[in-house]
C-alpha cells in the first residue's frame, strides 16, 4: 500500500516543502529554511547554501543536505603519549589527521578539543563507500563555502541525533588502531550545528559535488529518484 504525504508548508512564509516519506529534515523550497518537526512543533535549524565553485556542463545543480557540527572530542582518561601514533608513521589520511587531534589533547590539561564533522544529511546505498568518501574528505579538510540564496532541496533523513552516532562512528574509522578508543572511552559533544546545502552536478553515472570535485554513484543516494522527482530533476542553477 503507498503511503501519500499530506503536503507540507513552510510555517515562516507559507511555501511548499518538498520531502519524500524518509525525511526527518524539511526545507521550504521559497525561503530555504529548514525545519525537523519535534512533538508536533516545527524546530527551525541554521541552514547555508553553497555556491558552486567547479561549473556544471549544463550549468544546472543538485543541493544535497550534508550536516555541519562542531563538537567537543574528550576523552575520560587522558591518553598516554605512547599509545598515541605520531601522524607522520600513519599512511592513511584520515588517521593523520585524527592523530593530530588527539596529539592536540595531549597538551589540554582537561583532555579535550573542538573537532569538525561533515556529514551526509540524505540516506546512502552501499554504493557510497565505492567512490569518493565525501563526508570523510570534507571533515578531514573542509570546503571552501560561498553562501548563495536558497535552493530546492531535499533528501534530510538523518536528524541531529543521527548525524551524532555517525560521527561517532566516522571516528572509529579514522583511529589507526580501534583498540585505542577501547582503552581510551571518548566523548563527542556537540556544541555547534548548521545545515549546508552542496551543489552537485550530474555526469553519467556520478554525482560530483560543485565544491571540491569528488565523485560518488548516482544511486550512491538513498531514493534518489524520488528526490529527483520532488526538486524538479534539479534546477539550482547560478
Amino acid at each position: 500500500m503507498e503511503i501519500e504525504l499530506l503536503p507540507l508548508v513552510c510555517p515562516d512564509c507559507g511555501s511548499p516543502i518538498k520531502s519524500t516519506k524518509n525525511d526527518n529534515v524539511h526545507f521550504c523550497s521559497g525561503c530555504g529554511k529548514a525545519y525537523v518537526v519535534k512533538r508536533g512543533e516545527w524546530k527551525p535549524i541554521k541552514t547555508i547554501y553553497a555556491k558552486p565553485i567547479l561549473p556544471s556542463p549544463d550549468n544546472n545543480y543538485i543541493y544535497l543536505p550534508f550536516w555541519g557540527i562542531r563538537t567537543i572530542l574528550s576523552f575520560e582518561e587522558k591518553p598516554k603519549p605512547e599509545a598515541v601514533i605520531v601522524e607522520t608513521e600513519v599512511d592513511n589520511p584520515y588517521s593523520a589527521f585524527l592523530q593530530k587531534k588527539i596529539s592536540v589533547i595531549l597538551k589540554e590539561p582537561d583532555a579535550k578539543t573542538t573537532m569538525d564533522f561533515f556529514i551526509p544529511g540524505f540516506g546512502t546505498t552501499n554504493r557510497y563507500l565505492l567512490m569518493d568518501n565525501i563526508g570523510l574528505e570534507y571533515t578531514r579538510e573542509p570546503p571552501e563555502i560561498h553562501i548563495t540564496g536558497p535552493k530546492e532541496m531535499c533528501g534530510g533523513k538523518y536528524s541531529l541525533e543521527d548525524i551524532i552516532v555517525i560521527a561517532k562512528a566516522l571516528l572509529l574509522t579514522m583511529q589507526e588502531d580501534p583498540r585505542f578508543f577501547i582503552k581510551y572511552r571518548f566523548n563527542l559533544t556537540p556544541v555547534k550545528f548548521f545545515v549546508i546545502g552542496v551543489p552537485f552536478y550530474k555526469e553519467n553515472e556520478f554525482f560530483i559535488d560543485a565544491l571540491k570535485g569528488k565523485r560518488m554513484f548516482y544511486d550512491a543516494v538513498e531514493n534518489i529518484d524520488e528526490i529527483m522527482k520532488k526538486i524538479g530533476g534539479g534546477d539550482g542553477k547560478d
